[in-house]
């Protein structure tokens, strides 16, 4: 028997019909176009056209023609996304039974971890992100949506040395969400948390820097100035791109009546970023108290045109002498003590 015989053109049709039958696969058209719609669901929700997502990945699970692979892999991506959609409920049956189908599938735990986040079910995310975590404890993103989790569960340690453990894998995670947290429930809290943070030697110097830029903004609140601005120091030298410590260590200076300090400060953001208006403005109020109208004019021109809706203020009225006590409390930048921001 001779190969060749098997490419006769009569034989092959019946051939292939028995074989197809035989083993009980479905008709090449519609396997075909299951595959195209949950490859083009896929891509509608991979650019953001999640509505358009849904429908075809949709259409691709109803037809019953894709493999178990690929129908698991349909319903995380339809699961992911109804969760871009703000359908957390949907999303949790389709990323469910996703994980029902393969209890391997990290990158649905992740996603399922993440929706119970968005419905403030905390304790069944960090038992998800822990789920992938045990898949592959090296995931950053698992690691810093934990430490989300943890933050919001209210429990700020292991908050911070999940987020502190994302940042060692992958330093695009940064501990900022967790800080802004910790803030936000009062500024003594605050102080002590960074004070542990710092001490821990568990953040890497990005972090660290972070640590110190909060610590600080925490101090300046309570008006203890000296240990705000020791903190926006140590900020700028873990991270000399901090453009926000350097503002913020300048406005002590300016309401300690050190301008040239927070001139040069300022200069030192904007060396950085020199698309920040508000330090254009600050330095020209900088420089108007020093007596620099040219540079304070300079400054304020710079200000208004990369942010027209500031409030510049007159040159004319701004003194070189900063008030003091109550009157550097309650005064603007047109006419005395510098605003501190946020």
């Amino acid at each position: 028997m001779h190969f060749s015989r098997f490419h006769d053109s009569a034989t092959m049709p019946v051939l292939l019909l028995l074989c197809l039958t035989l083993v009980g696969v479905v008709p090449i058209a519609a396997l075909a176009s299951a595959h195209e719609d949950a490859r083009a669901g896929l891509e509608a929700v991979r650019v953001g056209d999640h509505e358009r997502g849904v429908e075809l990945l949709t259409k691709a699970i109803e037809a019953g023609d894709l493999a178990d692979t690929n129908l698991t892999i349909a319903y995380y991506n339809r699961g992911n996304a109804w969760f871009h959609l703000g359908d957390y409920t949907r999303a949790l049956e389709d990323l469910t039974t996703a994980i029902d189908r393969n209890p391997r599938f990290l990158e649905a735990f992740i996603k399922r971890g993440a929706a119970y986040k968005e419905l403030g079910e905390y304790e069944l995310a960090i038992a998800d992100l822990s789920s992938a975590l045990e898949l592959n404890p090296n995931n950053g993103r698992a690691l810093f949506m934990r430490g989300l989790a943890w933050s919001l569960a209210g429990d700020a340690e292991a908050a911070m040395r999940d987020m502190a453990a994302a940042h060692r894998i992958d330093q695009r995670f940064l501990v900022t969400p967790l800080l802004e947290a910790v803030r936000a429930a009062g500024e003594e809290f605050a102080i002590k948390f960074t004070t542990r943070a710092i001490d821990s030697g568990e953040l890497g110097p990005e972090n660290l820097a972070l640590a110190h830029f909060h610590r600080g903004l925490a101090w300046r609140d309570i008006g203890a100035n000296e240990n705000a601005a020791a903190d926006f120091t140590r900020a700028v030298e873990l991270d000399p791109k901090m453009t926000e410590a350097y503002v913020r260590r300048a406005d002590i200076a300016m309401n300690n009546g050190l301008h040239h300090e927070a001139v040069h400060d300022y200069s030192e953001a904007l060396a950085v970023d020199p698309t920040m208006a508000e330090a254009y403005l600050r330095r020209g109020v900088a420089w108007a108290r020093l007596g620099d109208r040219t540079q304070a004019v300079r400054d304020f021109a710079a200000a208004r045109e990369l942010d027209d809706s500031l409030i510049i203020p007159d040159v004319e009225s701004i003194t070189g002498k900063a008030p003091s006590g109550d009157e550097a409390a309650n005064t603007d930048a047109s006419g005395g003590a510098f605003l501190e921001s946020p």
